[in-house]
């Protein structure tokens, strides 16, 4: 089964097994690119009318890495 968002609950349903795969959306890097544009567009910049801020196949042998970096970028405890 696969999940879908990349929360801490279908993360920890990876890691108990309960879950195969999660498509993580990248929350931070959607952020990063919305404020990216909006300044850009404040600035009198052309701005794309499609951003795409990417996502992420989590499953178990990636689900550390994952962890990690939601905890490097100070999103997760």
């Amino acid at each position: 089964m696969c999940g879908f968002d990349g929360n801490t609950s279908a993360i920890s349903a990876i890691k108990d097994g309960s879950l195969g795969m999660d498509i993580a959306q990248l929350g931070y890097d959607m952020g990063y690119k919305a404020v990216e544009a909006a300044v850009k567009a404040l600035e009198g910049e052309q701005v794309e009318s499609f951003i795409d801020s990417g996502s992420k196949v989590v499953d178990p042998t990636n689900c550390d890495e994952y962890i990690d970096d939601m905890k490097a970028k100070s999103l997760w405890e």
